[in-house]
């Protein structure tokens, strides 16, 4: 069953995490601010990216860089 962008962002609201929609390029960004982790500018952060391919089917979650 293919899952929608609609779909992922519901879920992501009902736990009230901060995160950013964008429709254009079609993914979900959620920040965090961590205790240990330093990103590459130094800051206690860590960005992850949900994205939908494959016309639902498949569910890409990363962080870049």
């Amino acid at each position: 069953m293919a899952s929608s962008l609609d779909q992922i962002e519901q879920f992501i609201a009902n736990q009230d995490l901060r995160y950013r929609r964008n429709d254009e390029d079609e993914y979900i960004q959620l920040g965090f601010t961590t205790e240990n982790y330093i990103d590459q500018d130094g800051d206690h952060n860590l960005l992850i990216i949900i994205r939908l391919e494959e016309d639902g089917n498949f569910l890409k979650v990363f962080t870049p860089s």
